[in-house]
């Protein structure tokens, strides 16, 4: 008897014991995380950081404001590679034949394939895929350089890609840039800029998946106005590390040398 109560005590216990089992799987089954769909679509709108892609090109050149007549003298100087003006590579003074630097702001309106944004407490990098450029834009509340594009001796010297700062505006966040140098194109139809250019981006994640980035240019000595340089370019967040996208000097020599030259000096002479 002692031991039919002993039998009973026990399957008791293991019965107990399995209903907490489930009850507990039960409960964790009703938290159980979102499903990867809506996990994937959760996002934070301040976090900027990850691989961005987008389109090689997203300027027209028809985006831009009357120029002034030394914007007009400028202009009419470059003589690019593309669009409506376009001469043969081998007679072409764009920057960009030799490898020199794309600057800013052409770099987000050509060879924009990719870019990587590396954000932290102070600042966030901007990592670009052609020529292994990086940018940096402060957060740390520094202001711009008051005399930057002006003449006067304290002066900072103007860079490829300027002095910029970023705040956020609700879910926008926004960077201004300037000190800029001027021997840079603002873009591959050969449209000039002067080192009063000031820059305004605004970039907007709208939701995990995608960013809009805006682009205003404002350049009193070149353009009778500012004007939207992009209006509203969409980026899409990529799994893939950044591409390696290099301009070798020595074998652009090389084409413009043995291909580009020739072809171009064989042309005139027809």
């Amino acid at each position: 008897m002692r031991n039919r109560l002993i039998g009973l005590a026990f399957l008791l216990s293991v019965t107990l014991a399995s209903s907490s089992v489930v009850s507990a799987q039960n409960d964790r089954q009703s938290v159980a995380p979102k499903s990867d769909a809506a996990a994937a679509s959760a996002f934070n709108p301040h976090e900027l950081s990850g691989v961005w892609t987008g389109r090689e090109r997203n300027t027209t050149g028809n985006e831009i404001s009357p120029l002034t007549p030394w914007g007009q003298a400028e202009f009419k100087a470059h003589q690019p590679f593309n669009g409506p003006r376009s001469v043969s590579v081998g007679v072409s003074n764009d920057p960009m034949i030799g490898c020199d630097p794309l600057g800013f702001p052409r770099n987000i309106f050509h060879e924009m394939r990719a870019m990587e944004l590396i954000q932290t407490p102070s600042k966030i990098v901007q990592l670009f895929q052609y020529q292994g450029i990086w940018r940096q834009i402060w957060t740390d509340g520094r202001e711009l350089p008051k005399n930057a594009g002006g003449n006067t001796v304290d002066a900072p010297d103007p860079q490829y890609y300027g002095y910029s700062v970023g705040k956020w505006d609700g879910d926008t966040f926004v960077v201004e840039t300037v000190g800029l140098d001027d021997s840079t194109w603002l873009d591959v139809y050969g449209d000039p800029h002067s080192e009063q250019l000031r820059v305004e981006e605004r970039y907007t994640r709208q939701d995990h998946d995608t960013m809009k980035l805006t682009v205003k240019v404002d350049d009193p000595k070149a353009y009778t106005k500012p004007f939207m340089a992009q209006p509203g370019e969409f980026y899409k967040l990529s799994k893939d590390p950044l591409p390696e996208q290099l301009c070798i000097p020595s074998e652009a020599n090389a084409y413009r040398d043995s291909i580009a030259g020739p072809a171009a000096s064989a042309k005139a002479q027809k």
